[in-house]
């Protein structure tokens, strides 16, 4: 009858969080939120009734699938959110650096990642936007950088309707290669040194700088002139230039060190340069005549102003150490006069050999050294 074809309709199982409830004509509603990310589909048990009494009700069973359709509500998600690389500078171009990885839970467009950085005004790196893999545009000489590390934004977005993103931090450090050789400031260096200055004086101190990093810039210093290593020495590390041994200007007046700096990389590099030491003057050495005693024999008929002789006396030293004065001292002297600057003796007096046949004089070369 009319009773018996009523029908009732329930969800009797696989329905225990209760996100969906029926209603009598048999329409199912959404009574919770759904996460598609968390469950993708419900198998629901639904049965119909009729109202026959019982025992005589009949009823029927059916399997409702119910599918989650996506919504893209989830970001990107990111491996981790801050990455460090490192690239050695000199690299060739598009040497890969390293990858941002991200995922996302969302399904199809709006899974699908894209990758950027967030400042498009780069010269130096570019990322695959599909990869994520960072590498560089262009070969990167680490000296000529403002800086030798690069803190970057990489923005990471879905290709949902409405884009879902987020962000990575990628610090990039250029590391040092030892491709510079250390300069001198100066490729050549002068210095002045006095012939009896002590052992162990200072002389001069050499620079050179290495713009590479680390231990590749470290400089050490060293005399490469053989012959001379036993005359001076130099400090490795401050390059100061120190007197060995004692000199003699008389002996060598200038000195010619070929210094080398070399740098701590492996292999390592290295440069030169020349420090030309003049040795100064010391009045260390006395005049000395050609002989010690010399025998003359005048005319007694020679003229008042008539030459002599010519004494000549040598003195190693220079400038005013080795300018001469000559000069007549002691006892007979009256007779004789010598020049002072040139040595020339010339008689003053008229000789007469009946009442002196014999004049012993004694000849002064004094230097003006102080």
């Amino acid at each position: 009858d009319g009773e018996d074809n009523q029908i009732t309709y329930a969800l009797i199982d696989n329905n225990d969080e209760n996100k969906f409830d029926i209603l009598p004509d048999g329409k199912v509603y959404l009574v919770d939120k759904l996460d598609r990310e968390s469950k993708a589909y419900y198998s629901v048990i639904v049965t119909a009734t009729d109202n026959g009494l019982v025992p005589f009700a009949r009823s029927s069973t059916s399997t409702l699938v119910i599918y989650v359709i996506d919504e893209n509500d989830n970001a990107p998600i990111l491996e981790k959110n801050e990455y460090v690389f490192y690239l050695k500078e000199n690299q060739e171009p598009d040497t890969v650096i390293g990858r941002v990885s991200a995922y996302d839970l969302d399904l199809g467009r709006n899974a699908e990642i894209n990758f950027k950085f967030a400042n498009h005004d780069n010269d130096l790196f570019k990322i695959d936007k599909q990869t994520g893999f960072i590498s560089s545009k262009t070969l990167i000489d680490r000296e000529s950088l403002p800086t030798a590390s690069f803190d970057l934004e990489v923005i990471v977005s879905d290709l949902g309707l409405v884009p879902q993103t987020t962000s990575a931090n990628v610090l990039i450090s250029i590391l040092d290669e030892n491709d510079n050789a250390p300069l001198f400031s100066q490729r050549a260096y002068d210095a002045e040194v006095g012939e009896n200055a002590n052992i162990g004086t200072e002389i001069i101190s050499v620079f050179a700088k290495d713009i590479d990093d680390g231990i590749n810039g470290q400089v050490e210093y060293e005399i490469i002139s053989e012959d001379l290593e036993s005359t001076f020495k130099i400090d490795k590390t401050s390059g100061k230039i120190y007197l060995q041994r004692q000199l003699d200007r008389e002996t060598t007046d200038r000195f010619d060190i070929k210094i080398q700096a070399h740098d701590g990389g492996s292999p390592g590099l290295t440069s030169t340069c020349l420090v030309h030491v003049k040795v100064l003057d010391e009045n260390d050495n006395k005049p000395v005549f050609q002989e010690d005693k010399i025998s003359l024999q005048l005319n007694e008929d020679a003229n008042v102003g008539d030459v002599m002789y010519e004494f000549k006396a040598k003195d190693e030293d220079v400038g005013v150490n080795g300018k001469i004065s000559y000069s007549l001292v002691g006892n007979n002297i009256n007779s004789f006069s010598v020049n002072s600057e040139s040595g020339i003796m010339t008689l003053t007096s008229q000789l007469d050999r009946e009442i002196r046949d014999k004049f012993e004089l004694v000849v002064q070369a004094v230097d003006n050294g102080v």
